[in-house]
Parts: structure tokens; sequence; C-alpha cells
């Protein structure tokens, strides 16, 4: 699949407003910041404040998701996609792309998504600015745990993006509330087909497998179009244990992100084709899932040349691209955790 951006260039560079750290000096400075939390808690506000400006200064809307047709396809009211990032459903055209425009108004191809585009490694601490990747790749789908009513939306990005991985950081319930809607086939070999635009998609469970902390499972995507049906299988990894308004222990994300990790190089290596973006949610689609595309991106930067690494840039430039990412101080603390404890084994 190809993307085909007409996004202004505001949206692909991002200033940097923070310290950026030396790679030499990162494992100091996370553990001077985590003898005084307050460091952190400090810089977490200043990343919410400078995320509200940045949305006005880059007059990113929400026009889609709060039209009339498509507001009951939002979980929470206040958690949104932009309309300049959102991800879009219909096709243009019969064309292998999809077209992005912040002047569209056709709201029928909604999904509460947002791409997240790849983010480069900081290669000097002089730069002015942090930049995405110039080749386009989107390298996540940040989406809210289906509702009922748009479960058939979901597997339709699935399949129409080729997505290899669904990362699901949450339970169905909590609380008694249902927080992300049962969106898959529970029985084996027995597809459930699922409503979609005008079509339907037909979703098939094969292999189930289960781990200390979570499960993985294998499905069949299909869809019908006209005398062809068209197949596509992708892997959920289901992490159960990160409970909503918390953090996880860092062996268990640990275990979540190396187990991902190691699949996608897998893939990697014995596809021959560009593999899709991975979706990730939890059930608004912005604290765990922002949180976990958090440690993705620095664990990728501390594996790469890079010389210098800037926690609040990189969860900044998330919040370009969909709002709320990192959503909790405690889920901004538990990266600097993390990646303390990485570094020192």
């Amino acid at each position: 699949m190809n993307f085909i951006y007409d996004l202004p260039e505001r949206l692909l560079t991002v200033k940097s407003y923070f310290q950026v750290i030396a790679l030499s000096k990162f494992k100091q400075y996370l553990d001077d910041c985590l003898t005084n939390t307050k460091l952190i808690f400090d810089e977490f506000q200043k990343v919410n404040s400078k995320s509200d400006e940045l949305q006005t200064v880059n007059q990113l809307t929400f026009h889609a998701a709060v039209h009339p047709q498509n507001y009951y396809l939002n979980r929470y009211d206040d958690i949104l996609p932009y309309d300049q990032t959102r991800t879009i459903l219909k096709k243009k055209n019969d064309q292998n792309s999809i077209q992005f425009s912040e002047l569209s108004t056709n709201f029928t191809d909604y999904i509460n998504a947002n791409f997240i585009r790849t983010i480069e490694p900081l290669l000097s601490s002089k730069n002015d600015a942090l930049q995405y990747t110039a080749n386009n790749h989107c390298e996540f789908i940040a989406t809210q745990g289906p509702l009922k009513q748009t479960i058939g939306d979901f597997w339709y990005m699935i399949y129409l993006f080729k997505c290899p991985f669904i990362i699901m950081l949450t339970g169905l319930h909590h609380n008694g509330q249902i927080i992300c809607d049962l969106y898959w086939p529970e029985k084996f070999n027995t597809p459930i087909s699922y409503k979609c635009i005008d079509f339907e998609v037909s979703v098939t469970l094969l292999e189930v497998n289960q781990s200390n902390c979570f499960v993985k499972r294998i499905f069949q995507v299909s869809v019908s179009n006209e005398s062809i049906e068209l197949s596509h299988n992708v892997t959920q990894i289901h992490f159960t244990e990160w409970e909503n308004f918390s953090i996880p222990t860092i062996r268990n994300m640990h275990e979540l992100v190396e187990e991902y990790e190691k699949d996608y190089q897998l893939l990697v290596n014995q596809s021959t084709v560009s593999i899709g973006p991975t979706v990730v949610h939890c059930s608004a689609g912005v604290g765990r899932t922002g949180t976990f595309i958090s440690v993705l991106v620095v664990r990728r930067h501390l594996r790469s040349a890079c010389d210098f690494i800037s926690i609040p840039s990189i969860v900044l430039m998330l919040r370009i691209w969909r709002c709320c990412m990192v959503e909790l101080k405690e889920q901004y603390l538990f990266l600097h955790e993390y990646f303390a404890h990485i570094l020192t084994k």
C-alpha cells in the first residue's frame, strides 16, 4: 500500500523544545531524574502545554470526528483523531493508494485512528528540529479499542493497509464497564462476518498461543470483491497485564516488546514486499498505546547510530499525529523507569 500525503510541511518537522541528552550520558540522566521525580512530572506538564500550543499553531482539526454521522463511532468524546493524520478507509478510485487532505469533506471513510509516521533518530545536539522519516513510511496506526458498531471498520482497516500485527494493550472490561468490545472470533476455523460500509469483512481464527503475559492469535481476514475473495493474515499480540489507568511491570513490558520485535524482524527477513503499519490499541488509543509506541521508538533509536536521545521530544512528535499520546504522568514516568532498568542490564 502506497501512502500519498498532502500534508503541510509543518507536520513533518517538530522543533526541539527540550534538552537532548548525549547517549553516553543517558543512563545517568535517567538515574538523576528518578531520584527527583518532580523533574519528570514538570517536564510532562511542559509536554502537555506544548502539545496544546502546537495543536493550535498547526491548525489540527477534528471535523470528521465530530460530524453527526461519525460521532457515535468514537468510544470517548474527548479522544478524537486529527483530520490531517486520520486513517482513511476508502480507496481512492481503484488505485492502490490512500489520499490525505486537510480539505477533504468526505467523512464516510471514518474510523477513530491515526497514522504515526516513523521518527528519525537524533544525530546531533545542534539540530534545531526533529524529523520524521523522509520516505512517507507510517510505522503504526494508533486507534481506539473497537466498538460493537466499528468492528467491521477495524478489520477492513487491517485488510486495506495489510497490517501485519495488532498490539492489544487492554482487557475488555474495567470496573464492570466495557472498555473494548470483543472484536474477534473465539472458535477455530469458524469465520465471522462483520459489516463495513457497503460490504462484509470475514475473520477466521487460525491459531492461539498463550504466554506468561500475552496471548498470540493469528487471524485470516477476507473481503469479497465481486467474484474474487482476497485474504490477509494478521497476528494479534494481546498483552493481558496492563490495567486501565495503571502501568505494567518492567519485566512484562520487556517480554512484550521483545516478542513483537522478534516477530517483526522475522517478517522483514521473509517478506518480499513492503510491510504495512502495525496497529496498536488500548481502550482510548492514546495512553497505553502512546507509551508502548514510545518504548519501541526509543529502543530503535538506542540500537541505531544516534548520538542523542530526547524522550519528551518523541512524545511530543507522537502527539502531533494523535492527541494525548502517553496520557498520564505515571506512564511518562514509566518510560524513564523502563529505560533506566534495561540500560542497567
